[in-house]
């Protein structure tokens, strides 16, 4: 088999196309047999699937990732809003409401 069982994508490889290697020449191209090249075309498809997978599933964790930070916000806003304070305040030496607001961290980042 020429192209081997590439099939491991890492960032490095991405400039390199979806065979994970530079295409060859086509002349190359031209020369190589009927299996070759379909080889070749299902080492792309299968890359092409499991990178749009990736950008799937990155995708989504970022969204996530995003509800549960705008839950935080809100949660710290209204938290500093019945307090009547627009932020924590340093008083005797530590930060009041700090304590609080690191376990609503804690709790909504689960």
């Amino acid at each position: 088999m020429l192209w081997g069982n590439e099939m491991a994508y890492t960032f490095n490889d991405l400039p390199r196309g979806v065979t994970g290697k530079k295409l060859p020449a086509d002349s190359v191209l031209w020369n190589m047999r009927k299996t070759e090249l379909m080889e070749l075309l299902r080492l792309a498809q299968h890359n092409y699937t499991v990178l749009m997978e990736f950008y799937s599933n990155a995708a989504k964790s970022s969204m996530d990732t995003q509800k549960k930070l705008d839950r935080i916000q809100a949660k710290l806003e209204k938290k500093l809003a019945l307090n009547g304070n627009s932020e924590f305040v340093y008083v005797n030496g530590k930060y009041d409401g700090l304590k609080e607001a690191i376990e609503i961290v804690k709790k909504e980042m689960r």
